[in-house]
């Protein structure tokens, strides 16, 4: 996009402020999806991908997503790790349905999802 004036320059930091947001330092939640050869395999790219899309939808700036290494749960990929303060608590075989819930009570209600916990979680 072409600046031709000062209303295109704030359209442009309008528009870009969401992903400043995202990039603070401090975050309340961190979302690491493991991300080996079978979790790829498992889904774990389009769950990755999902929650970003959800957050960012929902205008949820203080979490970040990241991407993990493979984990030792092989049959249970994907699986993502939700850390909250000193609190992390693993869910496995998630989905985007999974993603949507896991958003909606543990990350903005603090409620742990546990009928998808990593077995011998909790």
């Amino acid at each position: 996009m072409k600046i031709k004036n000062r209303q295109d320059l704030e359209k442009i930091k309008a528009s870009q402020q969401i992903k400043l947001a995202m990039r603070e330092a401090y975050k309340r939640v961190y979302v690491v999806v493991e991300m080996g050869d079978s979790g790829i395999k498992a889904g774990a790219k389009d769950i990755l991908q999902h929650f970003v899309k959800t957050l960012n939808s929902q205008l949820i700036l203080d979490v970040a997503v990241l991407q993990g290494p493979g984990t030792e749960h092989k049959d249970l990929e994907p699986v993502v790790e939700v850390r909250i303060g000193d609190e992390v608590t693993l869910y496995q075989k998630v989905t985007k349905e999974v993603v949507d819930v896991i958003i909606s009570e543990h990350i903005l209600k603090g409620k742990v999802v546990k009928a998808h916990l990593l077995k011998g979680d909790r």
